[in-house]
């Protein structure tokens, strides 16, 4: 509270030197390995500069000038999802949930189904946040590449940033005239996500896909995704047929939506 009071009563210029000062100070020892042996019962100076910049994301005395840094905080969060220390690992995450909050804005209470009608659209989102686009598309591709394994694909294994970048997607909202540029790069790994032997991932895959496609685009997506469902006669993976069919009706639901 003492960084977030002090940050704040700093100067209001554009570029918030004491506030820049600070984030970047804050990085660099969040992102410091951790030592060989740590002791869990000690508050690491890791996990405490992560739980600082939470407070920074969250204070309201900020206002936008935090977002400046919003791709480095969100890889640094989604990167220490993976570290062996559980307190990082939830530090890490409440980071994450703070930090789409602000970017995102607060979802009113009736559509934590992700079905909202407002909302910034992926070209929006990218444009704001140009270094997010390739490490969220190279986190999904990772994830998806590891279901090609046929050995992979009974396995309940979870990429540990691969949930939390599906639930961010998925909260994006298409525009009417959104370019496929910017989004079709992302199109593969979610189809491929489909095949997930964990239902959590399928069903958040199925509304990432929906985010993620331009209105113009569903019956492009819908044919491909109907083609590639098995015949009668063909060898079905259940788990695959289920992700499939969730993302049939995910897309048809909305574009459904779009002509009321």
């Amino acid at each position: 509270m003492l960084i977030l009071c002090v940050c704040s009563a700093g100067e209001t210029s554009k570029t918030r030197s004491l506030l820049c000062q600070s984030m970047q100070a804050l990085l660099e020892t969040a992102r410091t390995p951790l030592p060989d042996h740590w002791d869990q019962t000690l508050d690491l100076p890791q996990v405490c500069a992560v739980h600082t910049l939470q407070a920074l994301v969250r204070g309201s005395g900020l206002g936008v000038a935090v977002l400046q840094f919003a791709p480095a905080v969100a890889i640094l969060s989604l990167t220490l999802l993976s570290s062996p220390c559980w307190a990082m690992r939830n530090a890490a995450l409440q980071l994450f949930s703070s930090l789409c909050t602000r970017m995102l804005g607060q979802r009113p209470s009736g559509e934590e189904d992700g079905r909202h009608q407002h909302g910034m659209s992926p070209p929006a989102f990218f444009h704001h946040y140009p270094g997010l686009q390739p490490f969220l598309l190279a986190e999904l591709s990772g994830a998806a590449q590891e279901l090609q394994d046929p050995s992979n694909e009974a396995k309940l294994h979870l990429q540990p940033s691969l949930f939390p970048v599906l639930t961010l997607l998925a909260q994006l909202q298409p525009g009417v005239q959104d370019a496929t540029a910017t989004l079709s790069s992302f199109l593969p790994p979610l189809l491929q996500l489909s095949s997930s032997p964990i239902y959590n991932v399928r069903v958040m895959a199925s509304r990432a896909l929906v985010a993620m496609t331009p209105p113009s685009e569903y019956m492009s997506i819908l044919s491909k995704l109907i083609v590639q469902l098995p015949g009668s006669q063909e060898p079905c993976c259940h788990n695959r047929l289920h992700g499939q069919l969730l993302q049939i009706r995910a897309v048809l639901e909305r574009a459904l939506c779009s002509l009321r």
